[in-house]
Order: C-alpha cells, then structure tokens, then sequence
C-alpha cells in the first residue's frame, strides 16, 4: 500500500505527483492515474488554495433569495 494520498473524481482516481507550477489561486500537478488506462495525452490537476482572511467565508455558500 503506497502512502501517498488518493484522490477519487467522478471517473478517475489518482495519485498527485510532481509539481508543474503555481500562480493564481493554487497549484498544478502531474498526476498519475490508478486505473491502467493510456488516455493518450498527460493527466494535471489543480489543487485550489486560499489562506487570506475569512477563509471560512469564501469556500461556504450562503443561501440568498433572487428575484
């Protein structure tokens, strides 16, 4: 059993690997597929990151009426 952390989408599982870059609201990564499928083209992901002020309040919604 590999120690690093599995992240699951929709389709696919995957494992983070090397870091391609950063800028704006968080950080790209090559990631490695679990399942064996060669999608024919490199998989990243961007992992999201927030640390200003009122962290709580930017990532929870709050319920408003439109008209």
């Amino acid at each position: 059993m590999s120690g690093r952390k599995k992240y699951k989408g929709e389709r696919y599982s995957f494992f983070r690997d090397k870091k391609l870059g950063h800028g704006g609201n968080g950080a790209v990564y090559d990631v490695k597929l679990e399942e064996k499928d060669d999608l024919g083209f490199p998989v990243v992901a961007k992992f999201f990151e927030y640390s200003g002020d009122d962290k709580e309040k930017r990532y929870n919604s709050v319920n408003c009426n439109r008209k």
